[in-house]
């Protein structure tokens, strides 16, 4: 199988020329001044300690002003929760498999972190189970990863509540947690993880788009519903009142999607065709950088 991590490489070297671009860059400003969120040990305080690093609770047991001592972090960590459930397998606007969007995603967010020396892990559903990938900071693990992805998109899938769910048991740290799905309207359990994992970590959130299920376009394949593999009749593309039914319904659908993530305070866009992935996410990072400056 030819690498997956090359082919990534390739498309962000074509797209940008920012050698700093990634996920994490402006996050968790704390500890890029060099102080970390993770306790190590007490020590007697020192002229210039912050007075908000004073343990009062010890300094009063012991008698003597002590001051919390922490270990320096050297790298972040970015978390890829990927849904792998059937719908994934149906076709973008331009014909390419959802799939191969949501890994290429996946691929471009994890090799600019490890261009920075971050480590990056993901989730993905795997039949009925939550596979969770070993945090690293390897173009080796990362291709471990990308092909994990790729291989859990078919059959039955763990439910994308499921996958929040395990997310938040398994993060014990701050994450950088960005979520590639699919258009499946938000379930209220749903909402609830989000709101969850929204109050602990940073959470991106990307949309693979599929193609409109009808359109005036036409077709070198058979239009084809992806939940009840039913092969729609072409005539049914030139019924003008049914086209502007579903483009009613899927603007409806598109508008309450927008409405859910701005109410959770995620940041959220929607990926189209295949060329757009890597721009619309450099786009995005750039927006983030400059949003923290």
């Amino acid at each position: 199988m030819a690498s997956l991590l090359r082919r990534v490489k390739a498309r962000v070297a074509l797209a940008s020329s920012r050698k700093t671009l990634h996920p994490l860059e402006g996050a968790h400003a704390a500890v890029r001044r060099g102080r970390s969120l993770d306790f190590d040990d007490l020590r007697h305080y020192e002229p210039g300690d912050e007075v908000r690093d004073i343990d009062w609770r010890a300094t009063a047991r012991q008698g003597q002003l002590l001051v919390k001592q922490y270990v320096a972090t050297r790298r972040y960590s970015l978390a890829l929760a990927v849904d792998t459930s059937p719908r994934m397998s149906a076709l973008a606007a331009d014909g390419t498999p959802k799939r191969d969007l949501a890994v290429l995603a996946a691929g471009v967010l994890g090799f600019l972190s490890l261009r920075n020396g971050d480590e990056v892990r993901a989730f993905c559903g795997e039949g009925e189970r939550i596979r969770r990938t070993p945090a690293g900071g390897s173009e080796g693990r990362l291709e471990q990863l990308l092909r994990t992805i790729d291989r859990s998109v078919a059959g039955p899938a763990a439910t994308r509540a499921e996958l929040l769910a395990a997310v938040a048991r398994d993060s014990n740290r701050r994450l950088i947690l960005v979520i590639i799905g699919d258009e499946s309207p938000l379930l209220p359990e749903e909402i609830r993880q989000l709101r969850r994992l929204r109050a602990r970590h940073e959470v991106l959130w990307f949309t693979i788009c599929e193609e409109p299920l009808l359109d005036h376009a036409p077709r070198s394949r058979p239009r084809v519903d992806i939940d009840s593999g039913w092969e729609i009749p072409e005539f049914l593309a030139s019924d003008p009142a049914l086209l502007a039914e579903l483009e009613h319904h899927d603007r409806d659908e598109r508008e309450r999607r927008t409405a859910a993530f701005a109410e959770l305070g995620i940041d959220h866009r929607d990926l189209h065709t295949d060329a757009e992935v890597v721009p619309v996410l450099l786009d995005v990072l750039e927006r983030r950088r400059r949003a923290r400056r």
